[in-house]
């Protein structure tokens, strides 16, 4: 509830407010949240705590992934979100350790203080996203943050970004700000709701396939699976294998971000799991009534289909979702946009996470198997038909690219073999031709200037 709560306040204010900050006042509640935990005196004390630590992880989150996607060059973004999960998975293995060590779960508890300290004075070190700053008049900083993010030998690619972002803050305003007329006709247009549809369904599918209701149910889906049997491992050894098969192939895709295409990796992801989840499911099912193989090969078969379901669901079904909706959302909109997206998967997945014993005890493991693989079907086929490709592109290219009137990636323009249009000052010029009324920007040379 915390995170569901965490993730529309922390997107409002990430609009508002700033990226930086709205992590600075999340590092606030996280401190205050384990202070809590490591001095509760009854329960009340410890849900409280734990409703604050949800709000702070909610709005880190949300900030923390649109900061890093609007300051990241754009060969760089999959890869430094990839890390973001490498290093979150690796923070929770070091809790985990730390307290298996200790045994005194209030000692952890002051030592998780660290973490959001740090957090806490590291945000003074990095710059905040020239978007933001240019969208609400702050060109200096814009342009300091520029040159931070660029370095010197890049000064005119980074003109040219301060100039575009200065256009599009133009048209922003006019459109945006002028009448609640004009705004409502903002939120129907192209480039708005065409990301926030695409996302959510994409978030309710890839829930149904199971990628992330597996995290919760490892031992439990793997316990079923292997029908009580332990000839090669327990449910819990096996359930210590697949984490860490999850953390190598996401240090794997760390690399892999850079080179290959988005679609290619969420369509070899999606395809994989359906054909691990078909299979496995299939095999539970016939080996029920007929006693195909023995007891020994059904248990390697299925540790085996297990095992490569974690694999490809890691693969892009994990991050990809997030990342992908930080990058086809508006600018204007983002913070907001994607605080409403998550608060609603994180909804979404606390009923499916209630659910699924009661599902699991109708359906059987079989059927669990068969609504995975199924769902993971359907993602292959959204992501084929809608999913537009983003690796390489700017944020500003993905954004025209939903100004067109396709809604299916596979009927785009054919005028380049991207879909995308390289942009130039002269596109940006286009821009504001939308716009009939404001004078035009000062273009001078921002950076030579300041």
């Amino acid at each position: 509830m915390g995170m569901v709560m965490g993730n529309i306040v922390g997107g409002a204010l990430a609009d508002r407010l700033g990226r930086r900050m709205v992590i600075r006042c999340a590092q606030v509640s996280s401190i205050i949240g384990w202070i809590l935990t490591a001095s509760a005196t009854n329960h009340g004390v410890m849900i409280f705590a734990s409703l604050i630590l949800g709000l702070a992880r909610g709005m880190t989150t949300d900030a923390m992934l649109i900061l890093l996607d609007e300051n990241s060059d754009a060969r760089f973004r999959g890869t430094a979100n990839y890390c973001v999960v490498v290093f979150y998975m690796v923070g929770m293995l070091a809790v985990t350790g730390v307290a298996s060590l200790l045994l005194k779960w209030r000692l952890v508890a002051w030592l998780a203080l660290i973490g959001p300290v740090a957090v806490f004075i590291l945000t003074f070190f990095i710059p905040e996203s020239a978007m933001w700053l240019v969208r609400h008049g702050r060109q200096e900083e814009a342009t300091l943050a520029l040159k931070r993010l660029w370095g010197r030998r890049h000064r005119d690619k980074a003109q040219q970004e301060l100039i575009y972002f200065m256009k599009r803050a133009q048209k922003e305003q006019l459109l945006w700000k002028k009448s609640f007329g004009d705004y409502c006709r903002a939120l129907r247009s192209r480039h708005v709701y065409k990301p926030f549809v695409l996302s959510v369904i994409f978030f309710i599918l890839n829930i149904f396939s199971g990628t992330y209701l597996f995290m919760y149910y490892t031992v439990d889906i793997i316990a079923t699976a292997l029908r009580g049997r332990k000839h090669q491992m327990d449910e819990f050894s096996a359930a210590t294998v697949a984490g860490f098969i999850r953390l190598v192939i996401l240090t794997v895709t760390c690399t892999l971000l850079y080179v290959v295409p988005r679609r290619m990796i969420l369509l070899i992801s999606g395809i994989g799991t359906a054909s691990c989840m078909l299979i496995l499911g299939t095999m539970l099912h016939l080996n029920l009534s007929g006693n195909l193989m023995s007891e020994l090969s059904e248990e390697r078969l299925s540790l085996t289909l297990i095992f490569l379901y974690a694999c490809f669901s890691t693969l892009g079904l994990i991050v990809l979702p997030f990342l992908m909706m930080g990058e086809m959302l508006p600018n204007r909109i983002r913070g907001f946009a994607s605080g409403v997206i998550c608060s609603f998967n994180d909804t979404l997945m606390i009923g499916v996470v209630k659910i699924y014993p009661w599902y699991s005890r109708i359906v059987g493991i079989e059927g669990v198997c068969w609504l995975f693989g199924g769902f993971s079907v359907l993602i292959s086929l959204y992501v084929y038909l809608f999913i537009p490709e983003t690796q390489g592109k700017s944020l500003a290219q993905i954004e025209e690219y939903f100004q067109q009137y396709n809604m299916l990636w596979i009927t785009r323009p054919k005028s380049s073999h991207t879909g995308f249009e390289l942009l130039n000052l002269t596109d940006t010029d286009k821009l504001c031709k939308e716009v009939e009324d404001g004078s035009p920007l000062e273009m001078s040379n921002p950076i030579s200037n300041h």
